[in-house]
């Protein structure tokens, strides 16, 4: 743990020197927050998950919370709601979450990652079922709040190179770059134009 509050204060002494900003991050908690996890409840589904996950973030923000380093926090990556609970209750504990948070940090920005969608199923093997419907924005009462969407579409050049079956080697940007179907599907192919 030390070893890793070290190399977090270094990596923030280098920033501050080369005048970045850092948005801080907790990609992957224990439990995560997504689907992304083996068959483990996730952080919104187990009391001790979630008592650490606020535990952490009380700690690195009452360390950090007059580094102006620091742009922000970002406490959610892609969460879902979990199968079994209310789009109320979720956002009603995320609510209480941020307060908790702003009681401690009233200098900077919290990026809230909004719920993709929620669970349905999850099988003992790590299956799972998602709906994907959309969920209208909620707006929370902390005036100092960014909301994070992440869109990934056309997945095959936004993520191009991360599997073998994605497409490689395009450089962005490019002039004479198109797409057969823009925005529209996983399968939208590259498409180069033939200029004369």
């Amino acid at each position: 743990r030390e070893k890793n509050q070290q190399a977090f204060a270094d990596r923030l002494d280098w920033c501050r020197k080369h005048n970045l900003y850092v948005l801080v991050n907790l990609h992957v908690p224990p439990g995560h927050t997504n689907i992304i996890r083996p068959t483990d409840d996730s952080i919104f589904e187990s009391g001790r998950y979630w008592e650490d996950f606020e535990k952490f973030w009380s700690e690195l923000l009452n360390t950090y919370k007059n580094d102006m380093t620091i742009a922000g926090w970002e406490f959610f990556n892609e969460p879902l709601i979990p199968a079994h609970m209310s789009e109320s209750i979720w956002h009603t504990r995320v609510e209480q979450f941020l307060q908790k948070m702003r009681d401690i940090d009233q200098n900077h920005i919290f990026f809230v990652g909004y719920p993709q969608g929620q669970v349905k199923t999850r099988t003992m093997h790590g299956g799972h079922e998602i709906d994907w419907t959309f969920l209208a924005l909620r707006k929370y009462a902390d005036p100092n709040i960014a909301y994070v969407l992440h869109f990934y579409e056309p997945i095959k050049f936004t993520h191009q190179g991360a599997s073998p079956d994605l497409v490689g080697g395009i450089k962005y940007p490019r002039q004479a770059f198109t797409f057969r179907k823009y925005l529209t599907s996983s399968d939208s192919l590259p498409q180069e134009k033939v200029e004369k």
